[in-house]
């Protein structure tokens, strides 16, 4: 469910809690040894955190591993509730001096961001989905997620007033 990248924290909130393995299993050393199986890139990128990268093909695989176990509900839950939260917390860093550092560690995390949304849209859930957003519209945050938005009210999909409002006006740059 992961799309695009992930950090250590993200799969060991998203997947630790899954059945694959003992409860013990440390996230970080499954993850090197998936690096080291070529299984998960690290990415490359200059973010103060190592991030880690699934090949599409792979993605699918543990996608539909996921599907098998009937785990993929339980996983695309905790990866929505943790891209949710983690938006959450960013909200203080908005504003002033991080501001930069804040946006670009969350534009990191577009695609899983993206995720979050089609998932809302699959299974109606707007409360999470719309979540994400909203209180960052006015720090700037908002504009990198307005085509998202706009994709779901073209949809059919109801949206709070704030994203309303935000559709309407173009995003500062």
């Amino acid at each position: 469910m992961f799309s695009g990248g992930f950090t250590a924290a993200a799969a060991d909130r998203v997947c630790g809690n899954l059945g694959a393995g003992p409860p013990e299993t440390d996230t970080l050393e499954v993850l090197a040894q998936l690096v080291a199986k070529s299984l998960i890139r690290i990415g490359d990128d200059t973010s103060t955190q190592p991030r880690f990268w699934l090949l599409e093909t792979i993605r699918n695989y543990a996608i539909d591993q996921l599907k098998l176990a009937d785990e993929l509900a339980q996983a695309r839950d905790a990866h929505a509730t943790y891209f949710v939260e983690l938006v959450e917390q960013a909200q203080t860093s908005l504003h002033g001096p991080g501001m930069a550092s804040a946006l670009d560690d969350l534009a990191l995390d577009y695609g899983n961001f993206r995720a979050v949304f089609q998932r809302a849209l699959e299974t109606g859930d707007l409360t999470s989905g719309l979540r994400v957003p909203p209180d960052g519209m006015d720090s700037g945050v908002g504009g990198a997620f307005l085509p998202l938005v706009r994709s779901g009210t073209r949809a059919g999909v109801p949206v709070s007033a704030d994203a309303r409002r935000a559709q309407a006006q173009p995003p500062d740059r």
